[in-house]
């Protein structure tokens, strides 16, 4: 005679493993509710974050159609901090989404879209026309040929001096020193320091004084 084992009591199994859900479900809740005081932090990729600000810009788009004339608040504003800032002044930086060229920093992310709200302001009185609200707005680009040929110059330049990369940034013939929202005492006095000169145009256009470095270099 064979004996067989007898077949498991299916309800017996189907109560025990209800039982290991609620005590999973009970475990959980516990060490949720003690560790209630932990910080929770959320990780955005940058993918994410980009959709966000183009989710605002959009919104923005749409809301400027209730007006005929814009101010600063209703444009989508960006705000960061620079890493590699070798100065206080351009520790943080201010934007407005799709609107490349207007640009301001900042030794605080406060006083980065203050700068902002400055350039907007000169930028109104300068034109009689603005940007639409979020719309993208095309770079412009001017001519760099005098800076494509002290290039050397500039990469050093902006390191030693403005404290970020050459290469992070557009830079025209007509970009001034103080496009950077640099302090003007410090920044002089920075660059005597380090190349020997006095800027001589008082517009202190970056081709200028990369041509005047240049210059003093070569004796």
């Amino acid at each position: 005679m064979v004996f067989l084992p007898s077949p498991p009591n299916l309800w017996d199994f189907a109560m025990e493993k209800n039982k290991t859900k609620q005590y999973n479900k009970i475990s959980l809740c516990a060490w949720r509710k003690a560790n209630a005081s932990l910080p929770r932090t959320v990780h955005s990729s940058p993918l994410a974050t980009s959709r966000m600000k183009q989710l605002k810009a959009k919104l923005k788009f749409i809301l400027s159609f209730l007006k005929s004339e814009w101010n600063f608040a209703d444009y989508p504003l960006e705000t960061w901090k620079n890493p590699n800032a070798g100065q206080k002044d351009i520790e943080y930086g201010a934007k407005f989404t799709n609107w490349w060229n207007l640009v301001a920093h900042g030794e605080s992310e406060f006083q980065a879209v203050e700068n902002l709200k400055l350039h907007f302001s000169d930028f109104k009185k300068n034109n009689s026309k603005i940007p639409r609200p979020g719309a993208n707005v095309p770079i412009e680009f001017t001519e760099r040929d005098r800076i494509e040929k002290y290039e050397h110059i500039a990469v050093d330049f902006f390191e030693k001096i403005i404290g970020i990369n050459f290469y992070d940034c557009f830079i025209s013939d007509l970009s001034s020193l103080f496009d950077f929202d640099l302090e003007k005492e410090e920044t002089l006095k920075k660059i005597k320091t380090e190349y020997g000169i006095v800027p001589q145009d008082k517009d202190y256009f970056l081709a200028d004084i990369f041509e005047q470095i240049d210059e003093k270099a070569s004796g």
